[in-house]
Parts: structure tokens; C-alpha cells; sequence
């Protein structure tokens, strides 16, 4: 996943890494890549509910290390959960 900060990949390379990421890292490293294209961007904000529950804590603790949309999603994934 270190080569996801190669500006050279392209958006179909992005959503193939994408379909194995399993940490809220790397799905932040895709997201913010220039390339990310909305369907990349949708199937792993779809799969955020799967990361572990304290990497999905660590975003909310430290929302500026993490892509808007991943925190948004995140906060909307725990206020479903509680309430």
C-alpha cells in the first residue's frame, strides 16, 4: 500500500487496492489520492463499518488525520449504532 502515494496510478488502480483494504489508513491513503475517483471513494465508505472499532474511535479523536468523508460516515455509523 506505500506505493498508493505515487501520483501515477490511475483511478482503476486505486479501486483494485481498495477491494483489500482493511484499516482506516489505508482507506484514508486512497481517499486522498488525486486519482480516488466516486465509485472508489463509495465502496470503501461503504466498507468503514468493518474496520475495527478502535480505528473508527481514532478518527473521531483525530478527525484532521482522516478525509471529511470518513468522519462523516463514521459519526452517521455510530449514532444508528446507540440510538
Amino acid at each position: 500500500m506505500s506505493s498508493l502515494t505515487v501520483q501515477s496510478l490511475t483511478s482503476e488502480e486505486l479501486r483494485t487496492s481498495a477491494i483489500t483494504v482493511t484499516s482506516l489508513k489505508k482507506a484514508n491513503k486512497i481517499l486522498v489520492h488525486p486519482n480516488c475517483d466516486a465509485e472508489t471513494k463509495q465502496q470503501l465508505l461503504a466498507k468503514l463499518k468493518l474496520f475495527a472499532k478502535k480505528d473508527l474511535q481514532a478518527a473521531l479523536r483525530f478527525p484532521s488525520d482522516y478525509h471529511p468523508d470518513i468522519v462523516t460516515t463514521i459519526t452517521g455509523h455510530l449514532a444508528a449504532a446507540s440510538g
